[in-house]
């Protein structure tokens, strides 16, 4: 309930802000992906099926239910293992997916903030999965950025699909954690 207080508040504080420079994609509802469950849920792949269904790569269709299928693991990060729950979208976790199944793409891992992939992104009007820190949504959480430029940013939550949020840039610098997925198209 609380999330979604806070999606509500979000999208009203900006939703009245006016989005500058290029038009955002545009991805039709009928091609996103919603969020299994709000509380520790599949966030990152349905983020990641949304920009798959959008893109028409087929090898991302289904993405989300078939996490639910995988088993959880253990990485070995500096000497301890990492448990990891399959629903957890670690961005080793989305690269290990997405070269299993043969995707291209960009990527900026968290703590990095290489906005160079969201220019990219931008600049090819592909819509991206970026991730947030746990204080913007009460938990660490990825979304669809549809949107971005100097002033405004424009995404889209897998929680709540079929809105577009808006929010300033100062707000996303501040609580993006720096992982930022652009899925290339296929050729």
């Amino acid at each position: 309930m609380k999330r979604f207080l806070i999606s509500i508040v979000l999208f009203f504080i900006f939703a009245l802000s006016l989005f500058g420079g290029e038009p955002y994609v545009r991805i039709p509802k009928d091609k996103q992906v919603e969020n299994l469950n709000l509380h520790g849920g599949y966030c990152a792949w349905a983020s990641l099926e949304t920009v798959g269904n959008y893109l028409e790569i087929k090898k991302l269709s289904g993405l989300m239910k078939s996490r639910t299928k995988d088993p959880d693991y253990k990485v070995l990060i500096n000497g301890s293992w990492l448990e990891c729950k399959r629903n957890e979208g670690y961005d080793f976790s989305i690269q290990w997916k997405l070269d299993e199944l043969g995707i291209k793409y960009r990527m900026s891992r968290q703590g990095f903030y290489d906005r160079n992939i969201i220019n990219y992104g931008v600049k090819q009007k592909i819509p991206m999965v970026v991730a947030f820190k746990p204080a913007a949504f009460d938990g660490a959480h990825a979304c669809i950025l549809i949107g971005y430029d100097n002033e405004n940013v424009v995404f889209i939550d897998p929680n709540y699909p079929g809105w577009n949020y808006h929010a300033t840039r100062r707000w996303f610098d501040y609580y993006w954690d720096g992982f930022a997925l652009v899925v290339e198209r296929e050729q």
